[in-house]
Order: C-alpha cells, then structure tokens, then sequence
C-alpha cells in the first residue's frame, strides 16, 4: 500500500471560507509615498496597482506606521488598522461586496454606492419569490 494511504489526513478544511489578501498599513502608506495609489485607497486603486485581485476580498492589518490620512474601502479591518488610520485622521469604509460584483451592479449605482450595499439574506429572497408566486396564483385564479 502506497505511503499516503497509510498516513492518516490531518485536520478540517471549511469547503465555503472566506479568504482574504491581507495590506498592512505599513505597506498602504509606503504606495502612497511612492505615487502608487493616492490618498483615497479604493478597492478599484487597489487592482490597479496590481496588488488585489477583482475578485479577492481585502483585509487591512495593522503593522507598520501610518503617518497620512487615508481614506480606505476595504472589506476587513483589524481592530489595530482601524485605530491608526482614525488617528492619522483618514476614514474606514467596510465593502460588503466584491469589486467584480459592484462592477456589475453598476448600472443602476455608482461603484462606490455598489461596494458598500449590503448583501440580501437567502432567507429574505426566499420568503419574497415564495410571496410573489402566491400573487401569482391569486391573480391567474380570478
């Protein structure tokens, strides 16, 4: 019998986790300096710069010093990275959604309206296509 076979597996991989790209702000305030990104650090700046994908959720860690007022949109923030980005004097926006699927709800808001619109609940579209197949029925029996 082969080698891997006889090795128990080890562990538990959680099959829908959320996996973030982590920024400290160390790095966020060095792009600054260096004219990689400008004060306004957005999700959409961010994929340019190459440095998170479209579809990738952010998470903001707190190492390094911040000495700019930033003003960040990302979807996490540690509660360090939160602190020193209010001290510098810049503001925290939490995205509820991905970049790509903002992008695709642009036609009907701005992208940065898009980022920050919260998430429907399964249950609540559940409950309202399940009360708009019962008008259905009512109105085709009269």
């Amino acid at each position: 019998m082969p080698l891997f076979r006889r090795l128990p597996k080890f562990g538990f991989t959680k099959p829908n986790r959320e996996e973030f790209e982590t920024v400290s702000v160390g790095q966020l305030e060095a792009w600054v300096k260096k004219g990689k990104l400008t004060t306004d650090v957005t999700l959409e700046a961010l994929a340019k710069a190459g440095v998170s994908a479209k579809r990738r959720r952010v998470k903001v860690l707190g190492d390094g010093e911040l000495t700019t007022a930033l003003n960040v949109t990302a979807h996490a923030f540690s509660a360090s990275a939160k602190e020193k980005i209010e001290k510098a004097g810049g503001r925290v926006t939490i995205a509820e959604r991905t970049l790509e699927e903002a992008q695709r709800m642009e036609k009907t808001k701005s992208l940065q309206e898009a980022l920050i619109t919260p998430k429907k609940p399964v249950e609540e579209i559940k409950q309202a296509a399940k009360a708009a197949r019962k008008a259905a029925e009512a109105k085709t029996k009269k």
